[in-house]
C-alpha cells in the first residue's frame, strides 16, 4: 500500500486579506498534484495577529462513500482555536 504524501509550504512573508485564498489554491495544486494533504504556515505578518501570530491551513482529500471533499483545519490567530471546513471537490 502507498503511503499517503503531505507537503508543508511555509511562507514567512506573508499576511493579510489574501491569505486564505492563496493558501487553498496552493493546497489545491498540492492534493491535484498527488499529495493528499497540504499544511500552509505563514508566520509574522498576519494583520491581527501581529509578529508572534501563527496561521496553519491543513487541507486534506477526504472521501465519504462514493463523494470525495476537501476539509480544511483553519488556525486562525490563536492555536487554540481551529475551525472546520468542508467543501466538495470540483471537477
Amino acid at each position: 500500500m502507498a503511503q499517503e504524501r503531505q507537503l508543508t509550504i511555509s511562507n514567512p512573508a506573508i499576511g493579510g486579506s489574501g491569505y486564505l485564498t492563496l493558501a487553498t489554491m496552493q493546497a489545491d495544486a498540492a492534493i491535484c498534484g498527488g499529495f493528499h494533504s497540504a499544511i500552509h504556515q505563514c508566520r509574522g505578518l498576519a494583520q491581527a495577529g501581529g509578529p508572534l501570530c501563527v496561521d496553519v491551513v491543513i487541507r486534506e482529500n477526504e472521501v465519504v462513500g462514493a463523494v470525495p471533499h476537501f476539509v480544511d483545519y483553519v488556525n486562525g490567530f490563536e492555536l487554540t482555536e481551529a475551525w472546520r471546513a468542508v467543501s466538495s471537490v470540483k471537477d
